[in-house]
């Protein structure tokens, strides 16, 4: 895969590679500094297959760093100083030494971004069968489990993109915005794309995180290419992005179901070429890609390398349109999960339809393959959910719960706000409060896999037959807590508060975040209080300020005035001049008389 690279540099040394802010790095001091990495870590005694840890703030710096331990044969696994549970990620994954900023990292030996030197040097490369990378997915026994990724399915999964997806790209170099966070594996997309000649630009966590911030830095850095969540990219639509005069003309989907109705808005969206990506972690980010066209969302068809079989019960293939579970197997799998036999040998099976000694990947997903000959989501077979691009094991939820004092039992489902909008929701009983639950909660896990929703109820809905009754739990509501500090604002933006959350109704001192509330909808919410009140507020201080009655009070101060709203710019005449491509087509039928040449069907 590495090869890519110093093809390029060698090729165009001074073409842009990697741009972050006001740091432009070209193709040859991308792989110099690459280099320098591989060297600093073999001078401080890391050996080949030995894990490295990146804690980096997010920056160039970081894929360079990446890139850097891949290219030394070390393993790369990707921690951030935000995740509780960062701490058991370094232990569990065995990490030997991490590159970041300080020395508080559990102990271990650190290497920072200034004790490395650029080097030409070339690096002898990692074997093929190595591993490249651990990347940690949630676990059902309330722990998570690492991912062991070699270099030859990333390798396959950049040969796949050559010949799947980079072909679709507008023609010469495009600009890839890089949003996913370093810790998703789905971030490996835009840096594979770079290796094979494109220009990524990484986002900065503030930019990434709001949709009218990011939709200004794609128009101002004239961005090509974004690869997101459908959740997030409903909001750059939100934004009008694209009916701005430069937008995406490639959009990039996955992580999570795309939504009938996005599905819809971008099959008539002119302009903009997008395609669906589907790949569990277990086989490589990504194993099939649709071209997003006509009413019904599916995930299309296996990418070059991959096999994609729809198995019932009984391993035998099912016929077209009928549901069963889809198995992965070909030059994508991941290796195992680390430290882990038992689950691996679960998850990774014989692939009786292939060579002797294939395996193939349980995915847990039921699909179908449709009349076109492309696959379709149909549901989970287990109870795991993916919110907002990332992959969640209830179990670990309710095991971080029942961890909590004053807890008794507990369970998490995932519940329907609306269409797109599914949200966790925790149940427990025993005596502990909701608000300390949530803040106790955010100190053991990342702030995507907390429930939007607390309940305490005094025993847990049984069937007849002494199971959890998931029908009888019932919905989540607003404790509509009261102020006595109201103003006529106040009232328009608890409307526009139940609005987003889809609540009946909010009180001046719900706290937007306690009633369900995440920063997906926390973007919604502002581009609401842009459209409605003609203001642009910061997702920061909404996060600061998170009830209708604390933002009504900081409005004036904390907001910027929004854009004033488009108007007539003179009276509407009866008979509209003809644009210069109506003049065009009336003079072209003109001299060569009626024809069908500009017809649609």
């Amino acid at each position: 895969m590495l090869d890519a690279l110093d093809a390029r540099a060698d090729a165009t040394p001074d073409e842009r590679a990697l741009v972050f802010g006001d740091i432009t790095l070209t193709r040859a001091e991308l792989r110099d500094r690459v280099n320098g990495y591989a060297h600093a870590l073999t001078a401080r005694g890391v050996a080949a297959g030995e894990v490295v840890a990146v804690a980096l703030p997010r920056s160039a710096e970081s894929v360079v760093a990446v890139l850097g331990v891949l290219r030394a044969g070390s393993v790369c696994v990707n921690v951030t100083r935000q995740d509780p549970r960062a701490g058991h990620l370094l232990t569990d994954s065995g990490a030997v030494l991490v590159i970041g900023e300080s020395d508080a990292y559990e102990g271990l030996p650190v290497l920072t971004p200034g004790e490395v030197s650029a080097s030409s040097r070339p690096v002898a490369p990692p074997a093929p069968a190595s591993a490249a990378y651990v990347v940690y997915t949630s676990g059902s026994t309330g722990r998570p489990k690492g991912v062991v990724v070699s270099h030859r399915s990333l390798a396959n999964l950049l040969r796949a993109h050559r010949e799947d997806l980079l072909t679709r790209l507008p023609a010469g170099r495009s600009r890839i915005a890089l949003t996913a966070a370093f810790t998703f594996d789905a971030s490996w997309d835009p840096v594979l794309w770079m290796l094979a000649g494109h220009e990524l630009h990484v986002i900065d966590d503030d930019t990434r995180r709001d949709a009218h911030a990011l939709a200004e830095h794609v128009v101002r850095e004239r961005i090509d290419v974004v690869n997101s969540t459908p959740s997030f990219v409903s909001l750059l639509l939100a934004t009008g992005l694209f009916r701005r005069e430069h937008h995406p003309s490639f959009l990039v989907l996955g992580g999570e179901p795309a939504s009938e109705e996005l599905w819809r808005a971008l099959t008539e969206l002119p302009g903009v070429d997008a395609v669906n990506v589907y790949g569990p972690t277990e086989a490589t980010v990504d194993a099939t890609l649709a071209a997003v066209r006509g009413d019904e969302p599916v995930i299309g068809r296996p990418l070059h390398g991959v096999v994609a079989r729809v198995l019932d019960a009984t391993l035998s293939p099912v016929p077209p349109g009928v549901p069963g579970e889809l198995y992965l197997s070909g030059g994508s799998l991941a290796m195992h999960y680390l430290g882990r036999p038992g689950p691996t040998s679960v998850s990774f099976v014989a692939d009786p339809h292939g060579e002797p000694g294939t395996r193939m990947y349980r995915t847990g997903d039921v699909v179908r393959w449709n009349r076109d000959g492309r696959l379709a989501f149909v549901a989970r077979a287990d109870e795991q959910v993916k919110l907002r691009g990332f992959r969640i094991e209830p179990g670990e939820v309710e095991a971080a719960l029942r961890a909590l004092p004053g807890v008794g039992s507990a369970v998490v489902v995932p519940r329907e706000y609306g269409p797109g909008d599914t949200r966790l929701v925790g149940y427990y009983t025993g005596t502990a409060e909701q608000d300390g639950l949530r803040g106790a909660l955010t100190r053991r896990l990342p702030d995507y896999m907390v429930p939007a929703a607390l309940i305490r109820l005094e025993t847990l809905p049984l069937t007849a037959r002494g199971k959890l009754d998931r029908a009888a739990l019932p919905a989540p509501t607003g404790d509509r807590r009261r102020s006595t500090s109201r103003t006529p604002r106040t009232d328009v933006l608890c409307r526009l508060f139940a609005e987003v959350l889809g609540l009946p109704e909010v009180g001046p001192g719900d706290g937007f975040f306690d009633l369900g509330g995440h920063s997906l909808l926390a973007v919604r919410l502002t581009l609401r209080l842009r459209a409605v009140l003609g203001v642009d507020v910061a997702l920061h201080t909404l996060f600061e300020h998170a009830t209708p009655a604390a933002l009504d009070r900081v409005l004036d101060s904390e907001a910027r005035t929004g854009r004033p709203p488009l108007r007539p710019y003179a009276p509407r005449p009866d008979v509209l001049p003809v644009s210069s491509g109506q003049r065009q087509l009336w003079l072209t039928d003109l001299v060569t008389g009626a024809g069908a040449a500009y017809n649609l069907s």
